[in-house]
């Protein structure tokens, strides 16, 4: 009964998200995993004065909390001199695509206290988040 009030509360949360679309670059699936090679690799920016500000968490997807199902989305992205995320990647997701645009919209939405130099905000590129979904 519990899961039936989770449910509603998540379909009501469900309408308007927006979410960012990119093109992968490759890909492959194994084990109900997509794993899309990162335009990041070679260059990740491991900038600790990037932090958060403002995190919204993603919406449960009706479908996996119908299903109990559990997973991830790992993506690449920037920050711009706003702090406004941008460029959003996916780079692996679990299962699937089953959670990648509650993540992406969720991400979408995060704000970033920029990274300054010389004294000036500047944008950041390259970084990555890990966003886990689990019920209950």
């Amino acid at each position: 009964m519990k899961l039936c009030g989770i449910i509603a509360v998540i379909t009501l949360g469900l309408s308007g998200c927006a979410t960012t679309n990119s093109a992968p670059t490759t890909s492959s699936v194994a084990n109900g995993t997509i794993k899309t090679a990162s335009l990041c690799d070679a260059n990740k920016e491991q900038n600790p004065s990037i932090t958060p500000i403002i995190r919204v968490e993603p919406k449960y997807p009706v479908k996996a909390a119908k299903a109990g199902l559990g997973g991830y989305v790992i993506m690449d992205f920037d920050v711009t001199k706003n702090g406004k995320t941008s460029n959003i990647r996916v780079t692996e997701s679990y299962p699937s695509d089953l959670f990648v645009s509650a993540a992406k919209a969720s991400l979408s939405k995060w704000l970033y206290k920029p990274a300054v130099e010389d004294g000036k905000t500047v944008a950041s590129k390259c970084l990555n988040v890990r966003l886990d979904f689990r019920l209950g």
